[in-house]
């Protein structure tokens, strides 16, 4: 399947942007093509039994785009495929975006090789690299590509960089890598690896093939751009080139955010992620605390836990909105391990701006940040997912962890914390008396757990977190001992990832296979 966006038409206040679907589907005959858009059509009465599907889809798509002040149609023949296409109006946005990099005299006359098996993936490269000055070429498979590389040597203008894809039949982008520089004549050429795969372990294999470029699908345009800059600036560098070490390199941005947080995992995490953003970040441990730092220095925004000690989140927000008055309005954002029904809502008449869950993901506060401030940090990378893990931690959250610091530091740092403050919790939850005691002692926990990706702990704290809520003991021993007997399961898993971290290589790779 491709997606294509373009841009249909342009006035002084809106913009009208056409989107494009084509795929190589079943296709649509010219005979129902004109009831397709109406309730309960389907081109062939079999599909929705072979495809499923009830026909109502296309229906609401077409009263939807209608709405958006557009249009939707199909351009189609039968057994080839489908285009599907709809127009919808945008209000222009008020800031200018910021503008894709443009040709620089690094890449200027550079010739590249691009060698991927998917089409439109090849075109797409070809003209991003060709608007940066670079002389490209492409080709679909390994044979090809050294082919060419080994002409290109025998003549006057070798290759200086490849652009290889990760997964393609026949020869792989690590094969291909580690034959191109097995070959004395065209050993010389850099390689960059495209990868819609990532895997831990992937970037230690791809230093070994003599990869210097490393960049996960769908590859940010700057990230590409820089890394090619990098891989052709000249300079020898030790580590291989990825978005992490690209990111790290650009100015942070200026603004300064107040994290109010009273756990200590949770503060780890979330000064990370801001860190990584390019935040300035500063940290109060209660609602008071934050009250006080806000009259003493103006902040661009602020992440405030609900439920804190001295004063909560709710109460703390009160205040600031109170000393702000008419002149200032800072934006502040709820973060809760809680996802009760109207927490939402109790969020923001209490005069906050947005809200986030938690264990927060760094995709998520980037998003929240650029929405409320005028000057956003750097983009975040996504976290790179690994295979199904049969481990008792979210394997997806160990991996967030360590996207935000690939050295594996913070993970570190989480771990520690956790094993030293999780017997003190688990005493608290043991000796909760009262619902209001055990509520507090539950949600307390849950944020850590989250946070590191106890799921099952954090399931069972949440379910007596809403014990205490509903103002009950009943049936929490029972719970709390189910949450013992997962607590020891989580820190063996804990320890094993410590041990894994320890074995890391310098860098941030692993020496040491990947988990199973």
């Amino acid at each position: 399947m491709v997606l294509r966006v373009n841009l249909a038409q342009s006035d002084p206040d809106a913009v009208l942007v056409r989107f494009e679907i084509t795929d190589t589907g079943i296709g649509v005959g010219p005979e129902v093509r004109s009831r397709l858009f109406q309730a309960f059509v389907q081109a062939d009465g079999s599909t929705t039994r072979k495809y499923g599907g009830t026909g109502l889809g296309l229906s609401i798509s077409k009263r939807l785009v209608g709405m958006m002040g557009g249009q939707i149609d199909v351009e189609s023949v039968h057994g080839e495929g489908s285009t599907f296409w709809f127009t919808a109006r945008f209000a222009r946005q008020p800031q200018a975006a910021a503008p894709p990099p443009a040709p620089t005299p690094r890449l200027a006359g550079r010739r590249v090789l691009v060698v991927d098996d998917n089409a439109t993936n090849r075109q797409i490269l070809r003209q991003q690299l060709a608007h940066w000055g670079l002389r490209v070429t492409s080709v679909e498979d390994g044979p090809r590509a050294l082919g060419a590389l080994r002409a290109a040597a025998a003549g006057s203008a070798p290759y200086e960089l490849v652009v290889l894809d990760m997964r393609m039949p026949g020869m792989d982008g690590l094969t291909l890598a580690r034959i191109i520089k097995g070959d004395p004549a065209v050993s010389g050429v850099k390689l960059a690896l495209l990868t819609s795969f990532g895997q831990k372990g992937h970037g230690a294999e791809a230093t070994r093939a003599g990869i210097s470029g490393y960049l996960t699908k769908p590859v940010d345009e700057v990230d590409l751009h820089d890394c090619l800059c990098e891989i052709l600036g000249g300079a020898r560098r030790p580590a291989l080139v990825t978005r992490h070490s690209l990111r790290e390199q650009r100015p942070p941005s200026s603004a300064r955010i107040l994290v109010a947080e009273d756990n200590e995992v949770n503060q780890k995490v979330a000064v990370k992620v801001l860190e990584r953003l390019g935040y300035r970040v500063e940290l109060a441990d209660s609602g008071q605390e934050a009250v006080e730092a806000c009259a003493r220095t103006p902040y661009d925004a602020l992440l405030m836990d609900c439920q804190m000690p001295v004063m909560d989140g709710f109460a703390a927000t009160a205040r600031i909105r109170e000393r702000e008055g008419k002149d200032r309005h800072t934006p502040i954002i709820a973060m809760t391990a809680s996802a009760m029904v109207g927490d939402r809502e109790r969020c923001l008449a209490a005069g906050m701006d947005d809200y986030i869950s938690k264990p927060i993901s760094p995709e998520v506060v980037e998003e929240v940040l650029r929405r409320w401030l005028k000057k956003p940090g750097p983009s975040v990378p996504s976290p790179v997912q690994g295979p199904e893990s049969p481990s008792p931690l979210d394997e997806s959250v160990i991996e967030t962890l360590l996207s935000i610091d690939e050295d594996g530091t913070l993970l570190g740092e989480v771990i520690d914390t956790f094993l030293r403050i999780s017997p003190k919790r688990m005493e608290s939850l043991r000796e909760a008396a009262d619902p209001g005691t055990l509520e507090r002692a539950a949600h307390s926990f849950l944020g850590s757990c989250a946070n590191l990706g106890a799921r099952r702990m954090a399931e069972i704290c949440a379910r007596l977190e809403q014990l205490g809520r509903a103002g009950s003991t009943e049936g929490a021993p029972e719970l709390v001992a189910v949450l013992e007997e997962e607590h020891a399961v989580i820190r063996r898993a804990l320890q094993a990832e410590k041990a894994r971290l320890a074995e890391r290589r310098p860098g941030g790779e692993r020496a040491v296979p990947p988990r199973a």
